[in-house]
């Protein structure tokens, strides 16, 4: 049996516990989106920590807003992706 049949037949999912799904949805929003919905939802929650600061989903949201204001300021210009990989 090569590599795309051992994967095809999902032998994983004989590890998963009893009630756990092989598939599970996945929504078609866009990572910004997402990204909307979860700093409003859990505005008050602490989003991470670094060096022992515990920073809430609302600060990320205002650092976030910040990084695009001042990259926006530079000129660079939104587009469906940045990186080194991004075309």
């Amino acid at each position: 049996m090569g590599y795309k049949e051992i994967y095809e037949s999902r032998p994983w999912l004989k590890f998963y516990p009893a009630g756990v799904p092989g598939q599970v949805p996945i929504p078609e929003r866009s990572l910004a989106e997402i990204f909307d919905d979860i700093t409003f939802r859990y505005r008050e929650k602490t989003a991470l920590i670094f060096y022992g600061r515990k920073i809430t989903f609302q600060e990320l949201r205002e650092q976030v807003d910040r990084l695009a204001t001042a990259l926006h300021d530079l000129g660079i210009k939104k587009r469906r992706a940045r990186g080194p990989l991004s075309t």
